[in-house]
C-alpha cells in the first residue's frame, strides 16, 4: 500500500489487482449516515431482507445488490457500518468476498456477516477463519429474521 502525491491511496489486493482511491472522494461523506450493504443473488432474499429493514429500522440507508463481483469499488465510496453476505453465489462467493474486504485496508474493519441456507460446521469455520464476525442461517420466517437483523443492528451499528 502507498500514498502518492495526488492522495491517491493504492492498494495491492490478492496479488491480481490494484485499486486507486482518492481520499478527496471521501471529503463531503456524511459519516453519522448508517448503512447497511447486502449482498445476496436471491431476488426474494433481498426484498425480505428490505422489507424486514425498512420495518426495523427505516432511519438505516440499505444498499442492495445481487453479485459481489467488482463490488469493492462501489463500497469504498460509501463506507458501510455493516454488510451482509450471501454464502453461496456465483462467480464470487461469500468467502471470496470476506476475504477481499478483510484484504483491504480501508474496508477491512467493517462488520461482516455471512448468510446461508447451510449450517455446515465446515463452513462456519472457514467464514469465521477469514475473519466473518458472525454466521447466521438464514431463518425461515419473517420474525425470526427481524428479530436477527435487530440483534446485528444493535451490536454492530450504535
Amino acid at each position: 500500500m502507498w500514498i502518492d502525491d495526488k492522495m491517491n491511496l493504492n492498494i495491492n489486493k490478492m496479488n491480481w489487482r490494484k485499486i486507486s482511491f482518492n481520499f478527496s472522494k471521501l471529503q463531503n461523506f456524511d459519516w453519522d449516515v448508517k448503512r447497511l450493504v447486502l449482498i445476496d443473488d436471491d431476488d426474494d432474499d433481498r426484498t425480505l431482507f428490505e422489507d424486514v429493514l425498512t420495518d426495523l429500522r427505516p432511519d438505516i440507508v440499505l444498499e442492495l445488490y445481487d453479485s459481489a463481483l467488482g463490488l469493492l469499488d462501489k463500497i469504498i465510496l460509501k463506507i458501510p457500518n455493516l454488510i451482509f453476505v450471501d454464502l453461496n453465489m456465483p462467480v464470487v462467493n461469500g468467502f471470496d468476498f470476506l476475504y477481499e474486504v478483510r484484504s483491504n485496508k480501508v474496508l477491512c474493519n467493517v462488520p461482516v456477516i455471512i448468510l446461508s441456507t447451510s449450517a455446515d460446521k465446515n463452513d462456519i469455520k472457514r467464514a469465521m477463519d477469514l475473519g466473518a464476525d458472525r454466521f447466521i442461517t438464514k431463518p425461515t420466517s419473517y420474525i425470526e429474521l427481524k428479530q436477527l437483523f435487530s440483534k446485528a443492528i444493535d451490536e454492530f451499528m450504535i
